[in-house]
């Protein structure tokens, strides 16, 4: 092979990698979960708000969710440390994921018109889930 093709597509390959560096650590940094005093909110790619008021049910979904087998990406990310968008789960059927840290239990949060699955940690998980009990307390 000749250098110069060698250097191009070397080239090539440096710019595919940084960019795909790059659209890792943008999708990373820019999603987050907060909640404040009318609802939670998921900002970043697959995001919405969810008014306290619209919340059928919340629970803790004690189980580990099945990564490999049992679960079908509909429209949405994966990567090794997070899954965000819209699944198909064995238990659960089509529901939205926010998970950034794979640790049950998880929030599972039912409105009337979706179901969405939060995973921010242990602790954080705990900490959402007391939350939404304490202000749904004051919509009910």
């Amino acid at each position: 092979m000749e250098p110069e093709k060698r250097k191009g597509r070397t080239l090539s390959t440096i710019i595919v990698a940084v960019v795909c560096i790059a659209v890792v650590v943008i999708l990373a940094t820019t999603i987050h979960v907060t909640s404040n005093d009318t609802g939670i909110t998921i900002k970043g790619m697959y995001g919405t708000t969810i008014p306290y008021d619209t919340i059928v049910t919340v629970q803790l979904y004690d189980k580990e969710l099945p990564w490999a087998w049992g679960m079908t990406r509909i429209n949405g990310i994966s990567l090794v440390f997070m899954e965000m968008g819209y699944y198909m789960l064995k238990d659960l059927g089509r529901v939205r994921l926010a998970i950034l840290k794979r640790e049950a239990p998880y929030v599972l949060i039912e409105t009337n018109k979706e179901k969405v699955l939060i995973g921010l940690g242990r602790e954080k998980n705990q900490e959402l889930y007391d939350r939404i009990l304490e202000k749904q307390a004051l919509y009910r």
